[in-house]
């Protein structure tokens, strides 16, 4: 999963220009997809059944997915043109989103 995040976007930056633009879009909704899926990993893989260990699980777990919907909330936002204000809410709310999960 996470490779598929990094593959996509080595894969934008050396992509002609529609294909580069298709992928973007694509990215739209598989980035938060990754980080759910990522998210119902964490929730449901137990190796370490500590009450920490389950509970760190389910904290990150959430956080993931937490950070998918931001980063599918944004990306909505994006996709119409916002004025500057609503789009430094998104992105400020994504960056949040990406440092809860550590």
């Amino acid at each position: 999963v996470v490779g598929c995040l990094v593959l996509t976007g080595t894969l934008q930056s050396v992509l002609p220009a529609p294909r580069a633009a298709r992928l973007q879009e694509a990215r739209r909704l598989l980035d938060p997809i990754c980080y759910a899926a990522l998210g119902v990993l964490f929730l449901s893989h137990i190796h370490d059944k500590s009450a920490v260990g389950t509970a760190w699980h389910v904290v990150l777990g959430w956080a993931l997915i937490g950070q998918a919907a931001a980063l599918l909330l944004a990306s909505f936002v994006h996709a119409h043109n916002p004025p500057q204000g609503v789009a430094s809410l998104a992105n400020a709310c994504v960056a949040y989103a990406g440092v809860m999960p550590g």
